[in-house]
């Protein structure tokens, strides 16, 4: 499926279900996405105050341009835009759990320490998860339901749930379960490897990328 990207807010995970190479994963992510942003915004502000300073010394027809390819090949220039134009890729990042989880110093990330109880944590997020959010998680019915609120979510594993898969995907997850609690399987899901990480970051890089 291709995806209409839009930049997320929040980046939400369901803490206490999330194996911690995956948190790993998503703070890496907020703090390069951060660190790159403040990288282009400081090349931005330089290249302003360079045309501020051509413009200053009578170079009044000098306009510091950038050239770009449209669609049909040839090459057109653009303005540089304003600093308030720059679309910021800084990502909150709220681990919601029921008890509390070490997370790295970062005004990015944030620790949400909810009451224990049965989908306490879930419906904490499903309250405050906003439209485009990403939600980690590997419970595929609190995935149901941000999808409702138009959000997004991911699996650990990599798997990204959409309006187009997440009722075949509960079917599934519904039929195991009458087959478990029947004792006709007694095996769980393939051991959380290496290949999983790779194709969590792939995916979490496709959508905030």
């Amino acid at each position: 499926m291709k995806y209409v990207l839009h930049k997320p807010n929040t980046i939400w995970i369901d803490g206490d279900s999330c194996p911690k190479a995956i948190k790993e994963i998503v703070f890496k992510t907020s703090l390069r996405l951060n660190l790159e942003t403040a990288v282009r915004d400081a090349k931005l502000a330089q290249d302003l105050e360079l045309e501020s300073l051509c413009s200053g010394a009578g170079h009044s027809q000098v306009v510091k341009d950038r050239p770009t390819e449209n669609d049909s090949g040839s090459r057109d220039c653009v303005k540089l835009a304003s600093p308030t134009a720059v679309s910021r890729l800084n990502i909150n990042i709220i681990i919601v759990a029921n008890s509390y989880q070490n997370i790295p110093k970062s005004d990015l990330i944030k620790m949400m320490v909810v009451d224990k109880g049965f989908d306490v944590a879930d419906q904490h997020i499903i309250d405050r998860v906003e439209v485009y959010d990403i939600v980690v998680t590997a419970d595929i019915p609190l995935a149901a339901k941000i999808l409702k609120k138009k959000a997004i979510g991911l699996n650990p594993r990599g798997e990204i749930y959409n309006e187009n898969n997440i009722c075949s995907i509960l079917s599934m997850r519904d039929f195991l379960k009458e087959f478990r609690d029947a004792g006709s399987i007694t095996s769980g899901p393939a051991a959380f490897g290496p290949k999983d990480i790779k194709q969590f970051a792939d995916s979490l890089n496709k959508l905030v990328s």
